[in-house]
């Protein structure tokens, strides 16, 4: 075996000593090389974190098994496959919500202007943006004025606090000592302002001629509200 000493060192562990120094000399030149690459391609590296400040791409596949957080815009351009009931995100879970819409006035009597009845009052669910409303308005009158009267009906929605939308004026013709019912469809789209937290729907009746209040009369909607995101 040949000896890491020379002539007159036998034994002497100052060689191995300076054999060590140098070793680590190289030791600490090899890092900066890396180091050095490493920040040209825009990477610092702590024993904490890494820290990559240019495009980074992955051409093979990305395991990520513990957290990750992007601040920034993520486009994916394949298929996203997630299993299901992962997403604790209550947009993702619940983008839509269904409310029943519906009320009714009994007994009433109609005027000659444009009244509300059976107003349905619904709150609006936290995070919402839009509220779509798909319904109908009834409106059934006794006609006992002593004269033809024409019979008026239109549904109304609209976000409170905020302008009112209403479907098509659906009309007809009744006679003295008759009956009628008459149906108004609606179906609209609203934008949920800021800070609003109620939406009203509801059917709105008038007659040419006073009707008085009789017992089969009566005038409500029905539908379905659609909350979205």
């Amino acid at each position: 075996m040949t000896s890491l000493q020379g002539p007159g060192r036998q034994n002497d562990p100052s060689a191995f000593a300076d054999l060590a120094q140098q070793l680590q000399r190289i030791r600490g030149e090899l890092n900066d090389v890396g180091s050095a690459i490493l920040r040209s391609a825009g990477i610092r590296v702590t024993p904490e974190s890494m820290t990559i400040e240019r495009t980074l791409e992955v051409l093979g596949s990305l395991d990520v098994s513990g957290d990750a957080t992007f601040s920034g815009d993520m486009r994916i351009e394949g298929t996203l496959s997630l299993p299901a009931g992962i997403i604790d995100n209550e947009a993702l879970s619940n983008p839509i919500e269904f409310v029943d819409a519906a009320g009714n006035s009994a007994g009433i009597g109609y005027g000659t202007t444009f009244a509300a009845h059976g107003v349905c009052t619904l709150p609006i669910p936290a995070g919402f943006t839009k509220f779509t409303f798909s319904g109908s308005s009834v409106a059934r009158c006794y006609n006992s004025s002593g004269a033809t009267v024409y019979l008026y009906v239109q549904t109304y929605s609209k976000v409170v606090g905020a302008a009112e939308s209403w479907g098509a004026t659906c009309q007809d013709t009744i006679a003295n000592g008759f009956q009628s019912t008459v149906a108004a469809p609606h179906s609209v789209t609203h934008l949920i302002p800021p800070g609003a937290t109620q939406v009203q729907v509801w059917a709105s009746v008038r007659t040419t001629a006073p009707v008085g209040a009789d017992a089969t009369n009566f005038a409500g909607i029905e539908g379905v509200a659609l909350f979205s995101r």
